[in-house]
């Protein structure tokens, strides 16, 4: 089997078994209008996306990501809590590595509860680490509320909180990353749970 169909086929089983666990399957568009993009991610995102205009739609984006649709179609016909899952193609601009891919598959689950978010973060995780437990990949995220609850988690380790939050602090200061949880070895497929871009 071709490695593309490799991937679709695992991005296909991620994306069941998440259904499985109660997620809604949504479909997002692959052409996205960029003014919305533009607004929540800046300017920036010029230089990752690939760029298209069109007479009677203005600028649109081939899809970056499914972070922004997912939340526009949540917010607009939403209730929560609400879990949702996602798989299909998104497009990014390589400049600098000539070897990573421009268009790869992503997985998502994602879960929206503001009145337990932790929670929700813990399914997420919980959900991705039985999807993957037979892989050798690494989960991600960039939610920074994820690592201040296992901070607070501390509880009345005041000088392990005080220490742990500063040294993280100093450590996505000077890398420009938030750390990585549980799994090791990255490769292309890496479900992730987005908050917020």
């Amino acid at each position: 089997m071709p490695q593309k169909a490799k991937i679709l086929a695992r991005a296909a089983a991620l994306k069941s078994a998440f259904e499985q666990a109660g997620a809604v399957a949504v479909e997002t568009p692959i052409l996205l209008p960029a003014e919305v993009l533009l607004d929540l991610y800046g300017e920036d995102i010029r230089g990752r996306a690939y760029v298209t205009s069109d007479a009677l739609r203005g600028e649109q984006m081939l899809r970056p990501d499914f972070t922004v649709p997912v939340v526009q179609m949540h917010m607009a016909h939403g209730a929560e809590p609400a879990g949702y899952t996602y798989a299909g193609e998104v497009f990014r601009r390589q400049e600098d590595d000539f070897a990573r891919a421009n268009e790869y598959i992503q997985v998502g689950y994602e879960v929206f509860d503001r009145e337990n978010p932790a929670a929700a973060d813990a399914e997420v995780f919980a959900q991705i680490q039985t999807a993957l437990n037979d892989s050798n990949l690494r989960a991600a995220t960039g939610d920074i509320g994820i690592l201040a609850a296992a901070v607070q988690g501390l509880g009345h380790f005041r000088a392990a909180q005080t220490c742990t939050g500063a040294s993280y602090l100093a450590a996505t200061a000077v890398q420009g990353f938030v750390g990585s949880l549980f799994w090791t070895q990255p490769r292309a497929l890496k479900p992730r749970r987005f908050v917020g871009g």
